[in-house]
Parts: structure tokens; C-alpha cells; sequence
């Protein structure tokens, strides 16, 4: 809802990845120019960007490392700049010595360096210091009360700018806070709508209708907390006829009017109409969140693509750079065979030099080998850290699902990538562990570690990509498990066999998974598996989805019954040279 008081505590927003990402985009640039400047610059976008997430104490490091790159060029508008930055930091941070010695020094350097604008933000955030309660009403002795002559002193200045830049939109703004600052210090409602209504002229002579429109919201919220519901109606009307006629279709306005309109029925008695816009408005959220679930999502998937391209990248040009080391340092032995040919005794110390260096060479191979392995498994991590904490911010229980499922998912392939790299195997993974370890991780998410777990799986290796494919069917399978068949079972059970066979032709795996729940409707699936047209198919739920891709991506074939529980089953060639090829690739 929106407020009158003067000094607001700050709401922070979560995370915002495409400040991050520009940021670091400024940072590389830098970096690749030795530019000093710009490497500033790159530190106090990121000081901005942490003191948005509320982590004030890792923005300030990052402005205090601009600082140090600055300071020593002498004063500039940039200087002034992060000055005024790090002094709302530390009011914010309540810490009263360092906010008033930034600030001030950050009006300083504006007026040497004639930035009227930096000025301007100076003098806004001395009224903000001189106006907030710095003494707690009495609590914290020897820090200053509030100085609303001073306050009023700045807002004055800014003014006087103002009308001598002839910018009517920053005289308007100031108007405003006047306005808010009789309101909050003396109760002065006449000097509140006087200045108000001057704000609103010079708005509408500039055509500014955003300003405008907010501005009338103000007034409207204002009136109807003074319960003159007549002149709250009007303003609230005149706002939606701009809204509707400059297309303002934005989240944040429509829950602002959401609210308004709320609030007006609410405080009239019309409660048919105040649960309506209170419905708008709970559905706006919840589509907010939603929008905010599926971005990260796919962010997260188009990072999690873009770093293993990378990583892969890397480890190409490394192994051709040993590769072009072991030729020449190949082309050296030869040329030293040859010569020892004549000279032996006297190169034998010349060889035994190249043996140690091809030595080198090799323990280079296998140090990179494990550095890769490594930037592997903290890459899955970091993507599982990530999606951990933005479930952490989220309130719709239908997001933090569905984030929790994708986590799962991206641990069922780092099982895999630790399989591979504990067991020294490059191309292949040995099923009866893999599986093991994966079931029991499940389990664990969803606090079913008890669960009596029947594992029958024969000692098989399977190639790495058809692990990949296999283990994401048994995370969708297990899940469901917990999901639907646990919770309301008294003794939950769950069991998973695999083994191989031969049908005279080529060897098979076959996989199967079995719960004793309450079982699932299995019509819409039974037609979906036979029929890759059927219109079932868009009913059907991404983790039912993604069990069809991966058996498509084996080239297998699957089923779902009913017996005492649901029952998967999956079969799906396996070929006899698959674990060379992928050791080849």
C-alpha cells in the first residue's frame, strides 16, 4: 500500500540475474581494455546489485574497492556519485558518523565538479539523514533526533535548483516531498494538498502522465485514509482513465490500483466488489510468481548449457595443446635416437632428460583431467545451490515443486559425473551403485530414508549417455513415488530391479520400478504410449513428459501397470560396442 511517511524503511528485492549479468559483461570488457575506469565502474554495478538483494555488507566491500581505483584521480562526477552511494548504504545500515562523512563529502565534490544532478542526490539524502530518528526516541543517547529545519533546508535547495534549471518535472518531484514533509512533521493538510495540487499542474503541463497517474494514487489513498471517499473516487478514476489510455499494462500499477480499489470498497461497505479486486490482486501475485519461477528456470537451464560448453571448450584447447607438446616433444626423441645411434654414451643424459620431461607431460594430463572433473561437479552444485535458494525466496508452493524437482534433477546427473570420476571411468558407469546412491538421494529429499527399499540390480555397466538418460527416469519415477504413493502408507515400500538379457539378436536392459500406493490413472498414459498423436499427450505433466523423451532417447519402450501399486517397466537396447564408442567420443 502506499505511504505518507517521509523516511521508509528499504524493501529489498530478490536477486535481479540481468543486473548481475551486466555487471559482470562490464567487468570482462574491463579486464580485456586494462581499463582502471571501467573497472570502477564494473565494482559499483555490483555494489549496486548486492545492496538490492539486502546483502549491505558485501555491496559496501565492492564500492569500497571502486573507491580505491577513483579517489586517486581526483574528484568527478563518478566520485560524488558512489560517495552518495555508500552514504544511503550506511543510513540504511544505520550507522550515523559514516552516512553523514560520505554524504557530505559527496556534496563537496558535486559542487567542485558543477554536477547539478549528483547535487541534487546529495541534498535528497542529507533531508533523508536529518530526518530520521537517529536516537531511537531516546534509546540510543548522543546520536540526533530528527531536524525537520534542516530536512526543510535541502528540500528548499533542491528547489532553488530546480527553478533555475527551468525543469519542471524535478520541481514537481519536489513539490511532492514538501507536500509529504508538512504532512509528516506538522499535519498540515492544506500546505499538503497545496503543494500536491501544484505538483499535479506542472506534471500535466509537461505531459507527464506516469507522474501524473502516480501522483493521483497518492491522493486517492490519501483521501480515503481520511475517509473523504468522494474526493478518493475522483482521483482514482482520473488515474485509470490514464492508465488506460496510455496501455500502462505493468504488474506493479495493476496491483497498486488492485489494492486502491480493494481498500475503497472495503472502507465503503461494498464487500462484493473489495473480495473481487482482492481476488485480481491475490491472482496478479500468484501470476507474478509464476513468471519469476519459469524465467529462473530457463535462465538457470540456459546457464547451466552455456557453462558446460565452456568448460568442454576449455578442455579442447588444453588437450590440443599437450597434444602439440607430446609431438614435439615426440620429434625430439627421434632426432635424439638417431644421434644416440652414433654417440651413445655420450647422449644418455640427454635422453633421460626427455623421458623425465614425458613424465611431466603426463602428470600435466592427469592434473587436468581432475581440474575439469572438478569445474564438472562444482558447476552442478553451484546450479543445485542456486535452485535451492530460489526456492528459499518463493512463497507459491507450486514453484518451490517444481524447483525442488528440477534440483533433484540436476543431482541425479552429478551422481552420475561422481560415479564416473571416484571409479577413474570415463565413458561408463557401473548400475548397481549409481542406482543404489540415487534411490536413497530421493528418498532423502523427501524424508523417506525408512522406506523399505527391495534393490535387485545385476552388475552391469552401461555408457554414460544412456546413464544420464536412465538415472533422470528413475529421479521421475522415485519422486512420484514419494510424492503419491508414501504419504498416506503406513508401511511404504519401494522396489527397483535391472538387468540385462538377450533375445537371440542383441543384448537388452530391462529396468523396473515398483511402489505399493494407491496406484495412478493410467487410461491417458496407456494411449499416449501406443499413440505419439494422441491429444493425451498434452495433459500429460512434464515429469510424464520427460520419462517419454528419455525412453525415446534409449530407444526403448515403457509401461506403467497396476499391481498391489503402480509398476514401471522399461526395456532398451544396450550394444556390445556402446561403452567404446563413447570412450572413442
Amino acid at each position: 500500500m502506499i505511504g505518507f511517511a517521509f523516511a521508509q524503511e528499504p524493501k529489498f528485492l530478490p536477486p535481479q540475474p540481468h543486473k548481475l549479468l551486466y555487471a559482470d559483461t562490464v567487468y570482462r570488457e574491463a579486464i580485456a581494455r586494462k581499463d582502471t575506469n571501467l573497472l570502477a565502474e564494473a565494482f559499483y554495478l555490483y555494489g549496486k546489485t548486492y545492496e538490492s538483494t539486502g546483502d549491505l555488507i558485501t555491496s559496501e566491500r565492492w564500492l569500497l574497492k571502486s573507491l580505491r581505483l577513483l579517489e586517486p584521480r581526483g574528484n568527478s562526477p563518478e566520485l560524488s556519485r558512489l560517495y552518495n552511494r555508500l552514504g544511503v548504504n550506511a543510513i540504511v545500515r544505520n550507522k550515523y558518523e559514516e552516512a553523514l562523512k560520505y554524504i557530505t563529502r559527496s556534496v563537496s565534490i558535486a559542487e567542485q565538479t558543477g554536477s547539478r544532478l549528483n547535487m541534487d542526490r546529495s541534498y535528497g539524502n542529507l533531508a533523508n539523514l536529518h530526518g530520521k530518528d537517529w536516537s531511537e526516541g531516546g534509546k540510543r543517547p548522543g546520536l540526533p533526533k530528527p531536524k525537520p529545519d534542516s530536512v526543510f533546508y535541502y528540500y528548499q535547495k533542491i528547489k532553488q535548483m530546480a527553478e533555475q534549471d527551468r525543469d519542471s518535472v524535478r520541481l514537481a518531484y519536489i513539490q511532492k516531498e514538501i507536500g509529504d514533509f508538512f504532512w509528516t512533521y506538522h499535519g498540515d493538510r492544506a500546505k499538503l494538498l497545496s503543494y500536491y495540487d501544484k505538483a499535479l499542474t506542472l506534471y500535466r503541463a509537461k505531459k507527464k502522465d506516469r507522474e501524473t497517474m502516480d501522483l493521483q494514487l497518492r491522493l486517492a489513498d490519501y483521501y480515503m485514509d481520511m475517509h473523504e471517499y468522494k474526493a478518493a473516487w475522483k482521483m482514482l478514476e482520473s488515474a485509470q482513465k490514464i492508465c488506460i489510455e496510455r496501455q500502462y499494462n505493468v504488474f506493479g500499477i495493476k496491483q497498486i490500483f488492485e489494492e486502491l480499489y480493494s481498500k475503497y470498497y472495503s472502507q465503503t461497505g461494498n464487500w462484493r466488489l473489495a473480495f473481487q479486486h482482492s481476488e485480481k490482486l491475490r491472482n496478479l501475485q500468484v501470476s507474478n510468481y509464476r513468471a519469476d519461477r519459469d524465467l529462473t528456470i530457463s535462465r538457470l537451464g540456459k546457464e547451466f548449457e552455456a557453462d558446460k560448453k565452456d568448460v568442454l571448450l576449455k578442455a579442447k584447447d588444453k588437450e590440443l595443446i599437450l597434444r602439440s607438446k607430446a609431438f614435439k616433444a615426440q620429434q625430439r626423441l627421434t632426432f635424439v635416437l638417431i644421434v644416440l645411434f652414433w654417440v651413445t654414451a655420450g647422449l644418455s643424459f640427454v635422453f633421460y632428460r626427455l623421458s623425465k620431461k614425458n613424465k611431466k607431460i603426463s602428470e600435466q594430463n592427469e592434473l587436468l583431467v581432475r581440474e575439469q572433473n572438478h569445474r564438472v561437479k562444482n558447476n552442478l552444485q553451484a546450479i543445485s545451490s542456486l535452485l535451492s535458494l530460489q526456492s528459499d525466496v518463493l512463497r507459491d508452493p507450486g514453484a518451490i515443486m517444481a524447483i525442488e524437482e528440477t534440483r533433484l534433477r540436476v543431482q541425479s546427473i552429478a551422481i552420475l559425473h561422481r560415479k564416473l570420476y571416484d571409479n577413474k571411468e570415463l565413458a561408463r558407469v557401473f548400475l548397481p551403485d549409481f542406482l543404489k546412491d540415487l534411490a536413497e538421494n530421493i528418498l532423502s529429499a523427501y524424508g523417506y530414508e525408512n522406506v523399505r527399499t527391495d534393490l535387485k540390480i545385476s552388475p552391469v555397466y552401461l555408457s554414460a549417455d544412456k546413464a544420464v538418460h536412465l538415472g533422470l527416469i528413475v529421479n521421475e519415477i522415485v519422486t512420484n513415488a514419494c510424492k503419491y504413493a508414501f504419504p498416506k502408507n503406513n508401511k511404504p515400500a519401494l522396489r527397483v530391479e535391472c538387468g540385462d538379457f538377450n533375445d537371440g539378436k542383441q543384448p537388452w536392459v530391462r529396468l523396473l520400478v515398483a511402489d505399493n500406493g494407491p496406484g495412478m490413472d493410467l487410461a491417458p498414459l496407456a494411449a499416449t504410449e501406443t499413440d505419439a498423436s494422441n491429444p493425451h499427450n498434452s495433459q500429460l505433466g512434464f515429469g510424464l513428459r520427460l520419462i517419454k523423451m528419455e525412453s525415446e532417447q534409449l530407444y526403448g519402450s515403457y509401461k506403467f501397470s497396476y499391481e498391489n501399486g503402480t509398476v514401471f517397466r522399461l526395456d532398451f537396447p544396450q550394444y556390445k560396442d556402446e561403452t567404446a564408442l563413447a570412450i572413442e567420443k
